[in-house]
């Protein structure tokens, strides 16, 4: 058992290509046994549960239902690799982000979420990218701070146009006295800058803005 922890220790250190290569040589029953075990930290039962879904095997997706279904997860790091899990796992996944993501489920349900949508668009190029964003443009426009805040990033680091819609309405009225929401507002929009609409709303930003610390940014 020490020698699998090690060597799934390692595994936590390869790239996402490089572990979907080699998930067909992971071993179940190891990984099985790290996630029951109470002495695995739930960051790394979390990475785990992701293998499961690398591995997609047909007897690990009941696992992964229970792990999120179970309320006392829903504050857990676990989360985030079950939900990628559940991604790669079942094809009704955009259906099932979008159910989670608009019921009254914790705050670190929502940036699992979020966390899925990104990494599953970047990694595996779903056919069907907007349903998959239907969950993401949920979150985006009716969540708090944080979780705003990490939808802002996955838009900063997709550098998808769809977004821009949805930024006028978090300046200028959601979190109009927010500057680090403003401040990632801008940083989007300077990334994308090359699609329709968005240096009309920077324009149009930064004649209204009146933080100091929020202007510079528009020059940067």
């Amino acid at each position: 058992k020490l020698i699998a922890w090690d060597a799934f220790a390692q595994l936590g250190q390869a790239s996402y290509h490089s572990l979907k290569k080699s998930a067909d040589d992971i071993n179940s029953e190891s990984l099985r046994w790290l996630m029951a075990s109470p002495k695995v930290k739930d960051n790394r039962k979390s990475f785990y549960a992701f293998l499961f879904g690398l591995k997609s095997d047909p007897e690990d997706m009941e696992l992964i239902k229970r792990i999120i279904s179970n309320k006392k997860n829903w504050n857990s790091q676990i989360l985030y690799g079950s939900m990628m899990a559940y991604g790669l796992l079942f094809n009704d996944h955009p259906t099932y982000f979008y159910k989670m993501a608009k019921g009254q489920n914790s705050q670190t349900m929502k940036l699992a979420v979020l966390e899925a949508v990104l990494n599953l668009m970047k990694y595996e190029r779903p056919a069907n990218p907007q349903k998959l964003l239907t969950s993401y443009y949920y979150l985006l426009s009716n969540s708090d701070k944080k979780v705003t805040l990490k939808a802002l990033q996955v838009a900063q680091e997709l550098r998808i146009s769809g977004p821009i819609r949805y930024m006028n309405n978090l300046y200028t009225n959601r979190f109009a006295n927010d500057a680090q929401i403003k401040i990632a507002i801008i940083t989007y929009l300077k990334l994308v800058r090359k699609s329709p609409g968005a240096m009309k709303l920077l324009y149009k930003f930064k004649e209204r803005e009146r933080d100091p610390k929020v202007k510079k940014y528009f020059m940067m």
